[in-house]
């Protein structure tokens, strides 16, 4: 007699890439957390992370850092960056993006000074979410980890745009946010 139940035998999955944003208020050890992952390529769009002792943990995770001088602070920047990580080979485990509010914040305040007296009904935000989306597109491709990390008041709106980061690349892919 055929039966109505659909449920299949488990089978193994290849593990992928956790996907998670690290957030919390200013000093609450994102970086520093961060920078314990392996292999960590680092995109600091705060410049934070030039201090001794976050450039020691860097070095010791065999990690790279991309700041403001390098075009952290642009979007278009990162957004290469990512498909350079996606399409290249390369030793990096872990992609941080700290602070990807901080990216967001600073898209918002160009579009609104380009718009001027014409910003109205959240117009200066739709650049910065366009990029946000594509940037969260393209970290799904990325063969790494990435921990996006917010901060302070801006953090849930660019938390809730890049809710699809990834934490550690040696675990299997998930949602998942923690808060510092």
């Amino acid at each position: 007699m055929p039966t109505k139940l659909k449920a299949i035998n488990p089978q193994l999955v290849k593990p992928g890439h956790l996907k998670g944003v690290l957030f919390g208020k200013p000093g609450a050890g994102k970086t520093w957390t961060a920078l314990g992952f392996p292999g960590v390529f680092l995109i600091d769009t705060e410049n934070g992370a030039r201090l001794a002792h976050y450039t020691e943990k860097l070095v010791a995770s065999g990690g790279v850092y991309l700041g403001p001088s390098e075009g952290s602070q642009d979007f278009e920047t990162v957004i290469n960056q990512i498909i350079a990580l996606s399409t290249e080979k390369h030793p990096y485990k872990t992609l941080v993006i700290d602070s990807i509010t901080k990216l967001f914040e600073l898209e918002i305040a160009r579009e609104a000074e380009r718009l001027g007296s014409k910003d109205a009904f959240g117009a200066s935000k739709k650049p910065a979410v366009a990029h946000m989306r594509r940037l969260v597109s393209l970290l799904e491709m990325a063969r790494t980890g990435t921990l996006a990390m917010a901060r302070g008041e801006g953090a849930s709106a660019a938390a809730g745009a890049a809710s699809r980061a990834a934490v550690h690349a040696d675990e299997p892919q998930s949602d998942i946010a923690y808060s510092v």
